[in-house]
């Protein structure tokens, strides 16, 4: 089956990253639809023979269900190895091994803008003798680009789709303000940018992450430095992720409105903030993660932290304080005083922050239950590998003859011969039943397809 081959082929890394990415990104957008879907049965109560239903709800459930038929019709394409490569062909040619090969090993600058004029590119900071590429969009741009280059983006907002990891040294700077220079996430998966080089260059950007993502921006290992960014994290869990053993560099950088933290430090990670600012998160604007078998380093300068709804910067005790209260206000020189921190925070302002400015947390439940939340698609979607393919052939046939058993025209004009009303009122009875029935088979056709897409 296709389906065994896809999964496969995405562990060995046959797919690119750009196309997996794109397929785990329709899977959780169909069970976001799906689930859309029942709630909007629910409320329309269609067990119910008495209530009556509304052409709005009507009409609202068959668009999702044709959502759900889209995303099949998607999923379907990327299964089959031989539709995907036509596909990739057509919509991502930046991903053919003929595009990576470069003819000189010099630095080439790559110049993204959604179109080109002179007056656009004259003025900008090149060597005559420079090697340049253009592109209308970053994706390509990246995936084309070798270490050592720059990218270069002019003024305008870019939807990413696909956007391949950063693993290479890599300077991409915004011309302009960070302002005129946005980047919108789409189809990237639960992570937006995605890096691991060992010296990367952000600069002069707005990030904008799409709804449900865990961050904007991961720093698996080496070390990021992001300059004069902004990061509007209103959709995502949280802007910033540094995992354990990579650093981080923020320079006069905006973090703001992260639905949980504003940055999340792993342990074992290295952290530097300067005259940047973290503001309006959910929670705190800062996590780091304590453990006892690794050092974190934090350093903190003439950086503002405010109008964060937990503490401006909050300790996840992972058992090492044993802590019984789940939150709890410290100060200053219990930072200094933690053997698991090495700390340096100098023209710090700390304010408005509602918990207050230092906490110790005993556990993280939020971001946890968050963390699952937004991979569950994910995961239930590769849920075949634990099991048989008789289990699921039952499930899949289950389904099908219950959606046979929905739609009974005969037990409705049965009903409706028993009933003592008046023929106006038979009719609209009537029809509201008929609509009933479609709506229940519009059910379990969208549970039928949401199994189809899962497989």
């Amino acid at each position: 089956m296709f389906f065994f081959q896809s999964y496969f082929d995405m562990k060995s890394k046959v797919v690119p990253e750009a196309v997996a990415t794109k397929a785990a990104a329709i899977l959780k957008e169909a069970w976001e639809v799906k689930e859309k879907l029942e709630n909007l049965h629910c409320e329309m109560n269609v067990s119910d023979s008495e209530t009556e239903l509304t052409e709005e709800d009507v009409l609202h459930s068959i668009e999702l269900r044709m959502k759900l038929d889209e995303f099949q019709k998607e999923l379907e394409i990327l299964e089959n190895p031989l539709v995907r490569c036509l596909v990739m062909k057509k919509d991502m040619p930046y991903l053919s091994p003929e595009k990576n090969q470069r003819k000189s090993l010099d630095p080439v600058t790559h110049i993204v803008a959604s179109c080109f004029s002179l007056s656009l590119i004259k003025d900008l900071p090149l060597d005559p003798e420079a090697e340049v590429e253009f592109y209308h969009q970053l994706g390509p741009a990246v995936a084309a680009s070798c270490a050592g280059d720059t990218i270069l983006i002019l003024p305008g907002c870019y939807h990413c789709d696909g956007l391949s990891w950063l693993d290479h040294n890599l300077i991409i700077k915004g011309v302009k303000s960070e302002q005129e220079v946005v980047l919108e996430d789409v189809g990237n998966g639960d992570i937006f940018i995605n890096c691991n080089a060992e010296n990367l260059v952000l600069e002069n950007l707005t990030i904008q992450p799409s709804e449900g993502i865990i961050c904007a921006v991961m720093v698996h290992s080496g070390k990021t430095n992001m300059k004069n960014c902004t990061v509007k994290g209103k959709a995502a869990q949280s802007c910033l992720v540094v995992l354990s053993t990579a650093q981080m560099y923020l320079k006069t950088c905006k973090l703001i409105e992260a639905k949980s933290h504003g940055i999340q430090l792993r342990a074992g990670g290295k952290l530097t903030l300067d005259s940047s600012s973290i503001t309006h998160c959910n929670r705190s604007g800062l996590q780091i993660e304590l453990l006892s078998s690794c050092s974190t380093e934090i350093t903190i300068l003439n950086t503002t932290i405010e109008n964060n709804k937990n503490f401006a910067i909050c300790l996840d005790d992972q058992g090492y304080y044993q802590t019984k209260d789940s939150e709890k206000e410290v100060d200053l020189d219990f930072l200094y005083k933690c053997s698991l921190l090495k700390v340096k925070i100098q023209g710090v302002f700390l304010c408005h922050n509602a918990l207050g400015s230092y906490g110790l947390c005993h556990q993280d439940i939020l971001t946890e239950s968050s963390h699952q939340r937004t991979t569950g698609s994910v995961t239930r979607a590769l849920h075949f590998t634990s099991l048989s393919s008789d289990d699921s052939i039952n499930e899949i046939s289950s389904t099908s003859t219950n959606s046979d058993k929905l739609f009974d025209v005969e037990n409705l004009e049965s009903k409706q011969s028993d009933d003592t009303s008046s023929e106006d009122e038979q009719k609209c009875d009537a029809k509201s039943q008929i609509m009933k029935q479609m709506v229940q088979k519009s059910i379990s056709e969208a549970s039928s397809s949401a199994t189809s897409l899962v497989w």
